[in-house]
């Protein structure tokens, strides 16, 4: 997201139009990633959880397609994607921190993670701006679609014993 309006405006030279059809592509990502996600590995938690990991993979692939777009309009539907990824890693962690947390401190999880969140987000912002100044965006953005993918595959690979042991059918109402 840090990347956006520099995207539009020296890849492309789209404008603050440009930059608007980037975060309208990640909106439309983060809001229908989770409901494809859902449909394609069900309800069972074990799942769920379990493809969070594949989820990052899928941002970090989906980031490398924009880094290679050679047009605004495909580089709006590999973000589009790469948020599908992203919006169902958010989406399946939440569900799973709500899933594990006990009543009496899931609140305060929550706002750990949410902290962790913006911390993150603040901090890759002034990394990525301050790698824009030295690097070029393209290689930046592959760059960080690699990065995500080992990150992914790492998760997977790291955190598959921890989903072995849930339920694979949702509990009852």
């Amino acid at each position: 997201m840090a990347l956006f309006a520099l995207m539009s405006i020296t890849l492309f030279e789209a404008g603050d139009a440009g930059t608007g059809a980037l975060f309208g592509a990640r909106g439309l990502g983060n809001m229908i990633g989770p409901i494809v996600a859902l449909a394609i590995v069900g309800r069972s938690a074990q799942r769920i959880l379990g493809s969070i990991g594949w989820a990052m993979t899928v941002w970090g692939v989906a980031h490398i397609f924009v880094g290679l777009s050679p047009t605004l309009l495909l580089a709006a539907v590999a973000v589009c994607v790469a948020h599908m990824g992203g919006g169902t890693q958010f989406t399946f962690s939440t569900y799973g921190l709500q899933e594990l947390m006990p009543d009496d401190v899931r609140g305060r999880i929550f706002a750990l993670d949410f902290g962790i969140d913006m911390m993150t987000i603040s901090i890759s912002a002034l990394i990525l701006g301050a790698l824009a100044q030295t690097v070029a965006i393209r290689p930046l953005l592959i760059g960080l679609g690699l990065v995500a993918i080992v990150f992914g595959l790492a998760w997977t690979a790291l955190t598959r014993p921890l989903w072995a042991d849930l339920d694979t059918a949702p509990e009852e109402a």
